[in-house]
């Protein structure tokens, strides 16, 4: 007699395989729609980026010549050296506050653009040492200057 009542009746089981087929194209509907929003904002951030990117080597160009590069996945690292001013710190030390002053705007115009950009991330500006390139005099995280720990 158990055995009756765990059966269900043919018109119940079509019920239950109509609602599974359901549930499951929906699914397959919703996860399609999300796949279709995830590219298409990735392909929208791809075009900012480069265009953000296309802005900087410009400004970069104009400004630096051949003494910068960008690198950086998700956040861009700005890296440029100005021939002179390690000398004129080292020089003069007191030459180091109208260095940061002057490279501080443009770390927080810089990363102001990015933002603008609508990238969702901003810049490392990074100023290295123009005698030794591989050596950093200041550094700048979105915006504002790091100076160590």
């Amino acid at each position: 007699m158990a055995e009756n009542e765990n059966k269900m009746s043919p018109e119940e089981a079509k019920e239950k395989i109509r609602l599974f087929i359901i549930t499951g194209i929906l699914s397959v509907v919703v996860l399609v729609i999300i796949l279709v929003v995830v590219l298409v904002r990735r392909a929208d951030h791809k075009k900012r980026l480069e265009s953000f990117l296309a802005y900087l080597n410009n400004y970069c160009n104009e400004n630096f010549g051949d003494n910068w590069y960008v690198d950086g996945e998700d956040h861009i690292n700005v890296h440029f050296w100005v021939p002179g001013t390690a000398l004129a710190v080292t020089v003069n030390p007191e030459n180091m506050d109208a260095v940061r002053a002057k490279y501080e705007d443009l770390a927080v115009k810089m990363n102001k653009s990015a933002w603008d950009y609508d990238l969702g991330y901003g810049v490392t500006l990074l100023l290295h040492n123009d005698l030794n390139t591989e050596n950093i005099l200041l550094l700048w995280i979105n915006g504002k200057l790091w100076e160590g720990e």
